[in-house]
């Protein structure tokens, strides 16, 4: 039994260190000082036979100038909190890592409902957006509400959790729905503000496109509006885990965070602030790399990771229940105004939500534009095919099909088919002179217009390895989609070889042509 005890002992003084010394990042001194009580145990023939060697070798200034360095970083209150909070992470997700799983595991049908839902039907999305993103907070809550319990020695599983705070879901889903109307209310409004502003500078017969005042003062209401979406981040994720954890009334909850903030308002605010500029970036690369999902995954992970971060920043900075809260800890009567903001909140989601159904296309290709400017710069492949002799560099995220011998087919986009982006296509056929020599020979502009109203536009001619080629495009008219194509069609021997960059969205001549250029260039007949 004593075995038993000392290796508990010995446990429990392991984890408190963890707690005090290793996530501080302090344990950095104490390896310090005991490099320094070490030296002073040891004898004189010691010091000789062991420190002098090593404080002679070659790494020992280096890590000693390391361990100077560290100790004068942490005097810096950002650095020892940065530090903390990263401990802070590390030690959650090593030890709830099954937690973490379980909510992966019902979080992940959801975002993947949504993508579906976002790629073929945005009605569909904006309907179930809402009830899905409140189902995630529900399943992150029972999450952190677990976490908090144990960590307050009370044995509690994740289970059981999402059974415990079932009766406080309208408490807790409140802060994200004031918190996501006053975003939307926001938005809305810069954007009318801006279309105000424009329509005065229309009446005076001032361009306001080319306007100083204008822009200057477009950029300081989006800077406003940017800073104030900030704060309200803030609070409302503090008084949101004071709601979860504490079981505080919102509109407590709400003071509290306030309170909060005006006491570390530089940690608060420069801690959130690097935390979305590093997203921002991150966001950026995987809407152009996943395009759909991408833009899914950009916005759940921005919510849980920036729920993960308001978190952090309350266990380091607690909000403290003051003495008339635990005496009075019934429910407040909530004041009207927040229920005259979620009603606006409604409105304004309702109105977005229609605003994107109908420039979803020009939404898209925008987002598409940006995407092929990126996938221009990533690592290329070289595809070369055998049967024709020919070779050309693709991109390297792009996935390659080969369905028939004299057809090879690359796509922009991870579902290998027409939805989600441009595809691009090699054919060759045996060269139909009749159909290339008028070709070739017509100006640019219109040269067809068929029965069913597909148009055919000739861009110019081209040379591509000293062989005759055309640039052309053609918009053919679906039932439900039309398709619009960039040809570029090069004629050699028997042979015509079609390269062909396809959409269903947009012209892609428009915003593609930069991406489609490099990849024509690599097209390289083998000799």
């Amino acid at each position: 039994m004593g075995i038993f005890k000392s290796i508990g002992k010995f446990i429990t003084v392991c984890e408190e260190y963890l707690e005090y010394r290793i996530i501080t990042g302090k344990f950095i001194r104490d390896l310090s000082d005991q490099n320094v009580k070490l030296k002073q145990s040891l004898d004189e023939k010691s010091k000789t036979d062991i420190i002098k060697p090593v404080t002679k070798s070659k790494p020992h200034p280096f890590f000693t100038s390391l361990l100077t360095i560290w100790n004068t970083l942490l005097k810096f209150w950002l650095f020892e909190n940065i530090v903390t909070l990263l401990m802070y992470a590390i030690k959650i997700i090593s030890v709830f890592y099954i937690e973490i799983s379980l909510v992966t595991i019902l979080v992940v049908p959801l975002i993947i409902l949504l993508f579906i839902l976002f790629e073929n039907s945005v009605a569909s999305f904006f309907i179930f957006l809402m009830p899905t993103l409140l189902l995630i907070i529900y399943c992150l809550s029972a999450f952190y509400y677990c976490i908090d319990k144990r960590d307050h020695g009370e044995k509690i599983s994740f289970w059981r959790s999402i059974f415990t705070i079932r009766k406080n879901i309208s408490d807790i889903s409140f802060p994200f729905i004031i918190h996501f109307s006053m975003t939307l209310i926001s938005c809305v409004s810069f954007f009318i503000l801006s279309f105000f502003l424009s329509y005065l500078f229309d009446l005076t017969k001032i361009s306001w496109e080319s306007s100083f005042v204008y822009w200057f003062v477009v950029a300081f209401l989006s800077i406003a509006i940017l800073i104030g979406l900030l704060l309200l981040t803030i609070i409302m994720q503090q008084a949101y885990f004071a709601t979860l954890l504490r079981q505080v009334p919102f509109q407590k909850a709400l003071r509290g965070g306030w309170i909060q903030l005006k006491r570390f308002p530089f940690h608060f605010f420069f801690l959130y602030v690097l935390f979305y500029l590093s997203y921002g970036v991150f966001a950026w690369k995987i809407t152009l790399s996943y395009l759909y999902l991408g833009i899914i995954l950009s916005f759940f992970f921005i919510t849980i990771l920036s729920l993960f971060l308001g978190y952090l920043l309350y266990r380091k900075f607690p909000y403290t229940l003051s003495v008339q809260e635990h005496v009075t800890p019934d429910k407040e009567k909530l004041h009207s105004l927040f229920y005259i903001l979620v009603g606006f909140g409604i409105v304004n989601y309702w109105l977005i939500g229609i605003l994107v159904m109908r420039q979803s296309e020009a939404i898209l290709a925008f987002v598409q534009q940006q995407q092929a400017s990126f996938v221009a710069t990533q690592d290329v492949r070289r595809y070369t095919n055998s049967v024709y002799r020919y070779t050309l560099e693709y991109p390297q995220a792009w996935t390659l099909y080969e369905r028939k011998n004299n057809t090879v087919t690359f796509y922009d986009n991870y579902t290998g088919n027409i939805k989600g982006g441009t595809w691009f296509s090699i054919t060759v056929s045996p060269f139909d002179q009749g159909f290339f020599t008028g070709l070739y020979k017509a100006n640019p502009g219109i040269v067809e217009v068929d029965e069913s109203q597909d148009i055919m536009t000739k861009i110019g001619n081209i040379v591509v390895q000293q062989k005759e080629g055309i640039n052309y495009t053609y918009i053919k008219h679906g039932t439900k989609n039309n398709q619009y194509e960039t040809h570029y069609l090069i004629h050699k021997g028997d042979y015509m070889y079609d390269l062909a960059f396809i959409s269903v969205s947009n012209d892609v001549n428009e915003y593609t042509s930069d991406l489609f250029d490099k990849i024509v260039n690599s097209f390289q007949f083998i000799e």
